[in-house]
């Protein structure tokens, strides 16, 4: 039974997909997010089928069913604009972006050249060294027991990575415009490639795939109003920085997992299907909760909590008699039942969803800015979080998701407080 329940979660992804793609004519954002899905149930049939190491309890249909159906009530939002096709989108306030651009940009420039020297040392020694990756990977957590202690090190790391999801859009969306600046198009190419790099300088896979997932979801949603010409070196050069990002990665995953039993080709299967087996094993019933420990720690902290852990070692110290914690990937449908319990977290996932339809409606044709960036981040949680856990936790999480929020309202407020709102300015280039 077990391989009949995997079986069908496949089909109905896979029918999920053909059945879009039918409808919408184009493989756009939400075929990229759909696919994603049925990529990951396929390699959660081969993960079950060849681990020798992971260890699995039975599964059952009804946890399976009850995924699919919030994973399609979260992306609603998502696949109900991806019906606009002819839409035109917003142009905002070009002060603000330069502002938030400004940010991204300079304090990315800033850190990775102060530590250019770490990642070309950290990247050659993975390349040149069978067990480098495994190496650096020890040294690197044996740093992360100091996350979360407040102590700042490097400030312009901290507005690097919470800026990284919105650089990544601004980024796209700098490059519909007709009247470019090439230093800036230089220095934004700059720092959202290196943060690929960045993290593999550190034998980290998460946060590098993190970064390529984004840059491609970021890509999706918005390569019609890039110019033609544009968007083909970026296809070019896509393929080329998606070719250079495998080599080292897979190194990294040679030194760490292949001396182990499952090997290489087992822990990438590991890596991108375990979640959906977690998820069906623990999801509902994980011997107790973590009450938003790991979801939102830094805003329990903020309205007074006492024993909030800082990071991952300590959260896992504090619930040492739950079944798995985050040491495993459960998706971030998972991460918050883990957190608040099916209940609650089935009323978050519903109330969110109601309340994204109603702020990114689609009102003559034309998407505001502020309902791109909403809509943006609900393809961040999805493209991130389908693979792992949820993007937005602990307190480095917690304060990108406050970016979100942030720059949302600020582009709201200043569109509202546009003299000449009602006449919208609008970019439509398409191709």
């Amino acid at each position: 039974m077990n391989n009949l329940y995997l079986i069908i979660n496949i089909l109905v992804w896979l029918i999920t997909f053909f059945y879009y793609q039918f409808k919408r004519k184009c493989f756009d954002v939400g075929s990229l997010l759909i696919f994603s899905f049925l990529f990951y149930a396929i390699n959660s049939y081969l993960h079950f089928n060849t681990t020798f190491v992971f260890s699995y309890n039975d599964l059952t249909l009804f946890p399976f069913i009850y995924l699919y159906i919030i994973l399609m009530i979260i992306m609603w939002p998502v696949l109900k604009y991806t019906k606009h096709r002819e839409h035109q989108i917003q142009k905002p306030s070009m002060s603000l972006l330069y502002v938030i651009i400004f940010i991204y940009m300079v304090s990315s420039v800033i850190r990775f050249a102060s530590s250019l020297d770490t990642i070309y040392e950290g990247i050659f020694t993975i390349l040149n060294e069978p067990m480098g990756g495994r190496d650096i990977y020890r040294d690197t957590m044996d740093s992360s027991y100091n996350l979360g202690d407040g102590v700042i090190e490097n400030i312009f790391a901290i507005f690097s990575n919470i800026f990284s999801d919105i650089g990544i859009l601004l980024f796209f969306y700098y490059l519909t415009l007709k009247n470019k600046n090439k230093y800036i198009v230089i220095g934004l190419t700059f720092s959202v490639v290196l943060s690929i790099f960045s993290p593999i300088a550190q034998s980290l896979r998460g946060p590098a795939v993190d970064r390529l997932l984004t840059i491609i979801i970021a890509y999706f949603t918005l390569r019609r109003f890039i110019p033609h010409e544009i968007n083909k070196k970026i296809k070019i050069w896509g393929i080329v920085i998606i070719f250079i990002f495998t080599i080292p990665m897979l190194a990294i995953t040679v030194s760490r997992f292949g001396e182990r039993e499952s090997g290489t080709k087992g822990s990438l299967y590991a890596y991108i299907g375990q979640q959906n087996l977690n998820f069906n094993n623990y999801a509902f019933d994980n011997n107790g909760l973590r009450y938003g420990d790991r979801t939102f720690p830094l805003f329990k902290t903020l309205l007074g909590f006492d024993d909030v852990p800082r990071n991952f070692w300590e959260r896992r110290i504090k619930y040492p008699n739950l079944k798995i914690n985050d040491e495993v990937f459960i998706g971030f449908v998972g991460d918050f039942l883990l957190d608040f319990g099916p209940l609650i977290s089935t009323i978050i996932f519903i109330v969110f969803t109601i309340y994204a339809l109603y702020k990114t409606k689609i009102r003559n044709n034309v998407i505001l800015f502020h309902q791109l960036i909403f809509l943006y981040f609900i393809m961040c949680l999805c493209i991130q979080g389908g693979i792992k856990l949820f993007p937005f936790a602990d307190i480095g999480g917690n304060l990108r998701l406050i970016v979100f929020v942030l720059v949302y309202f600020a582009f709201k407020l200043d569109y509202k407080n546009s003299s000449n709102h009602q006449k919208i300015n609008l970019i439509n280039y398409g191709n």
